[in-house]
C-alpha cells in the first residue's frame, strides 16, 4: 500500500506540474495574440 501511495503522490506532483506548464503556454499564447493585434493596428496606421 505505501508503494501505491507515493505513485499517487508522484502522479498527482506530475498533474501539477504539467497544470503549471498549460496556464505557462497559455499565458504565452495570449501574449502572442496581443503582440499580434498591436502589429494589426500598427499596419493599418502605415496604409
Amino acid at each position: 500500500m505505501t508503494n501505491l501511495g507515493d505513485k499517487m503522490k508522484d502522479n498527482n506532483r506530475r498533474f501539477e506540474i504539467q497544470a503549471q506548464h498549460i496556464e505557462e503556454i497559455d499565458a504565452n499564447i495570449k501574449e502572442i495574440n496581443a503582440t499580434g493585434e498591436g502589429l494589426k493596428k500598427l499596419a493599418k496606421l502605415m496604409e
